[in-house]
């Protein structure tokens, strides 16, 4: 019957002697290495707590307005904002890009929406229940540019910022 033992600080089901001594620098390297990624989260969990904040208000939004008679977007809706906005985020901050905070907003669709204006680029991003679709426009009038598609991967998320940051 194997024997439990614990190496690198976690629980493994071999015998002692199948253990080596060089186990034990590797996890404690691997300790130190996940102790500092969890401290350098830990500066950034401020801006993501505000926005997750930040998109939840939407699901109360305009219900005290007296001039605005749309419905708040759906707590789907919130949700798939929610999850999209910390992708972003992490995607921005995974590259060693600044993050830039945007509008958070609803649209009186129901569509959750986050939008960026930086130098004469404009990216206004939807989310709905079904999907996140972007729009991005830049120039001036009379030579605007302007694109729109959907943004549902990692790579276009990336191709997105690097846009509006560039």
């Amino acid at each position: 019957m194997p024997a439990l033992t614990i190496t690198t600080r976690y629980r493994s089901t071999a015998m002692l002697s199948t253990t080596t001594p060089s186990a034990i620098p590797v996890g404690e390297e691997l300790d130190e290495q996940i102790r500092e990624l969890c401290q350098r989260w830990r500066a950034h969990e401020p801006v993501v707590d505000n926005l997750v904040e930040r998109v939840d208000a939407l699901l109360t939004w305009g219900a005290d307005w007296s001039d605005y008679d749309a419905d708040p977007p759906a707590a789907a809706t919130v949700e798939q904002a929610r999850d999209w906005i910390k992708q972003l985020y992490l995607d921005v901050v995974t590259n060693g890009r600044t993050w830039i905070d945007p509008l958070v907003t609803a649209s009186e669709d129901g569509e959750a929406m986050f939008e960026w204006q930086i130098r004469g680029r404009r990216l206004t991003i939807d989310v709905t229940e079904a999907g996140v679709c972007y729009s991005k426009i830049s120039g001036t009038p009379p030579n605007l540019q302007f694109e729109d598609g959907q943004v549902d991967t990692r790579q276009s998320r990336e191709s997105l910022w690097a846009w509006l940051t560039g």
